[in-house]
C-alpha cells in the first residue's frame, strides 16, 4: 500500500492513497457547496443561495447571437444589471462588477460571492438578432444564512 506524506511547517501527515482519495472528494463536494444552479427557462423562478456562494442562472439553453437584458427591481423602479450585446457582456450595475459571468453558449449567467443585499425580483429578457423579445424571465434570489 502506497503512502503520501504532505509536510506543513511543524505539522507532517502520512496518508493511505485510500485516504487522499476520500479527503479529495471531501474537498471537492465542499468547493461546490455553495455553488446553486437555477432553472429560470420557464417564466419565473425562485432561487434561494447562501452569502458568499454563488449561483448559477439558466436563461435559454443557447444565447449565441442574441441580446441579453437583465434588470434588478429597486424600491424607485427598475435598474439595469447587465447586457448582452454582439457577444459582449456590459456590467452595468456597480455592486456586481467583478462578480457576474455569462456563458453565452449555454445562455447562463453566474453571480459570484453573493451577498444579502443581492436579495430581489429580477427581469430577464432576450431578443433574437431581430431585436424580437423571445423570453421573458422573473427570477427571485433570496440569498439567506450566514456567512
Amino acid at each position: 500500500m502506497s503512502c503520501v506524506e504532505f509536510i506543513i511547517p511543524s505539522f507532517k501527515v502520512t496518508m493511505t492513497a485510500n485516504k487522499v482519495l476520500i479527503l479529495l472528494v471531501m474537498l471537492a463536494a465542499a468547493t461546490h457547496a455553495h455553488e446553486n444552479k437555477c432553472d429560470a427557462t420557464q417564466n419565473t423562478s425562485l432561487c434561494s443561495v447562501s452569502p458568499g456562494g454563488s449561483v448559477y442562472i439558466q436563461v435559454m439553453t443557447n444565447a449565441s447571437g442574441h441580446q441579453v437584458l437583465c434588470k434588478k427591481q429597486l424600491p424607485l423602479g427598475p435598474i439595469n444589471v447587465f447586457i448582452l450585446k454582439r457577444e459582449k457582456l456590459t456590467i452595468q450595475y456597480e455592486p456586481f462588477r467583478d462578480r457576474t459571468e455569462f456563458f453565452i453558449n449555454n445562455g447562463t449567467f453566474k453571480i459570484s460571492n453573493m451577498e444579502r443585499n443581492d436579495s430581489g425580483h429580477y427581469i430577464i429578457e432576450a431578443f433574437d438578432p431581430d431585436g424580437v423579445l423571445v423570453r421573458n424571465v422573473k427570477v427571485h434570489l433570496d440569498v439567506q444564512g450566514k456567512y
